[in-house]
């Protein structure tokens, strides 16, 4: 038998230091947002780098709370441009627990104005139930009580056959009618 059947993880330390964050930031982002005019961003993960569906619940735990500390340094880094929405750690066939979990902490905690919500956690196989099913009720619940938005967004495809953006997105839209 395994010493760790379940694959439990420790969140271990991400060594990212600020200037390595400015750097990344001030040639891109910053670079954007100054050449557009625009004020404030809504920071969050890229949607497609979530990976809900790599490895199981405690790996998904310690890299949303790696991914939401850091969207957290960058709001603290630069104030007047930046302010955070979270990653939740969904996993494939995992409850929500953690996920309110951690939608409290960001909010709370981080000062967070919304989060990421992702229909499918399986990354492509469409294994969670819709979005009107009661296991989401937790993390509906929880955005109420903390009156803060949710961007439904996918986060990947396991499905060699399909590309994120196309199986997710372009996918879904409708054929154009004649009538």
């Amino acid at each position: 038998m395994a010493a760790n059947p379940l694959f439990e993880h420790v969140k271990g330390i991400i060594n990212i230091s600020d200037d390595q964050i400015r750097d990344s930031l001030e040639g891109a982002q910053l670079k954007l947002q100054n050449a557009r005019g625009s004020d404030v961003t809504i920071f969050s993960p890229r949607a497609s780098w979530m990976e809900h569906h790599v490895g199981n619940q405690s790996t998904s735990k310690y890299w949303t709370e790696h991914c939401n500390d850091l969207i957290y340094r960058i709001t603290q880094l630069y104030p007047q441009n930046f302010i955070g929405a979270a990653q939740l750690p969904q996993s494939p066939a995992a409850d929500l627990t953690a996920s309110a979990a951690e939608l409290e902490r960001c909010v709370t905690e981080l000062g967070f104005v919304g989060y990421n919500l992702s229909p499918d956690p399986s990354g492509g196989y469409w294994t969670a139930p819709p979005l009107d099913d009661r296991y989401w009720y937790p993390i509906y619940e929880k955005m109420s009580e903390l009156n803060v938005p949710a961007m439904i967004h996918v986060s990947g495809c396991c499905h060699r056959c399909f590309h994120t953006t196309g199986s997710h997105y372009l996918g879904q839209i409708p054929p154009h009618s004649n009538n």
